[in-house]
């Protein structure tokens, strides 16, 4: 990557992604490591359950999200695809 006049780090690359909706998926393991913010962290799980990887990924990943779900801190997709339908434990999310 090249930038002329300006240094890009690692943290600044990923706000970027997170931004675009590209974020890897190991940020939502080790935030902290890269300077992300709970709103960005949110946005990033939220990325997960849109588009179902939260559900087709490690255990971990999706009962982390429907816990998320369930506090309310995250909403269920707003869009319903084959992916997005049951959550971790293989409940409909939507009915």
């Amino acid at each position: 990557m090249e930038v002329v006049g300006k240094m890009v780090t690692r943290k600044t690359t990923l706000k970027k992604k997170i931004k675009s909706k590209t974020f890897p998926l190991w940020a939502v393991e080790n935030p902290e490591e890269y300077g992300m913010t709970t709103k960005d962290l949110n946005k990033a799980w939220q990325k997960l359950v849109d588009t179902g990887q939260a559900w087709q990924l490690q255990g971990w990943y999706g009962r982390n999200a429907s816990a998320m779900i369930e506090a309310g801190i995250l909403h269920p997709p707003k869009k319903k695809t084959k992916a997005n339908q049951f959550d971790y434990y293989g409940n409909k999310i939507f009915k």
